[in-house]
């Protein structure tokens, strides 16, 4: 299995013009996740509101909807490519996960292009400290947005998927 993962610190309002590549594209079938409750909305025209949307999925099919999980829509429909959104709240920005786990070569040859689309439209680097030992460590493959690095530098907290390292842009 061909696997392909990407995290990355994005705003929510940037990522239709880094996925537009994806987005309109006429032979990709775009589906938005919601939550609470949790829904799969199959994307009929091409004009996209990402509010509350928790993830777009990508497929190369009209893909099965039924699913109860995005893990569970993965299972059903296989060659997808997951764009999972971190939030902007209160508490900071928090991580967006670019992911993708297929044995389709078609597929992943799409997802991958599609990454490296992003990879040129983001900066990296990234340092991870832990705020009880004050030990750091370099996340150099780790991709951040203009608005990402302008919130930082205005004090916004770079929260991580999980854990409670504190991450600080470099640039």
């Amino acid at each position: 299995m061909r696997k392909l993962s990407l995290q990355l610190h994005i705003l929510p309002e940037e990522i239709p013009i880094l996925l537009a590549g994806l987005l309109y594209d006429p032979s990709v079938f775009v589906t938005l996740v919601s939550e609470a409750p949790l829904k799969f909305h199959l994307v009929e025209e091409k004009e996209f509101n990402l509010t509350d949307c928790k993830a777009v999925i990508f497929t190369l099919s009209p893909p099965n909807i039924s699913a109860r999980s995005i893990s569970d829509f993965r299972r059903i429909n296989p060659d997808c490519l997951v764009f999972e959104i971190g939030q902007l709240s209160h508490q900071g920005l928090a991580e967006s996960w670019l992911w993708a786990m297929t044995e389709n070569n078609d597929a992943m040859k799409r997802w991958k292009l599609a990454a490296k689309s992003i990879r040129s439209a983001t900066f990296s680097g990234a340092k991870a400290m832990n705020p009880h030992t004050g030990e750091t460590a370099l996340m150099r493959g780790h991709r951040f947005s203009s608005g990402a690095q302008s919130l930082f530098s205005k004090g916004v907290a770079i929260l991580p998927v999980a854990g409670h390292v504190i991450i600080k842009l470099i640039n």
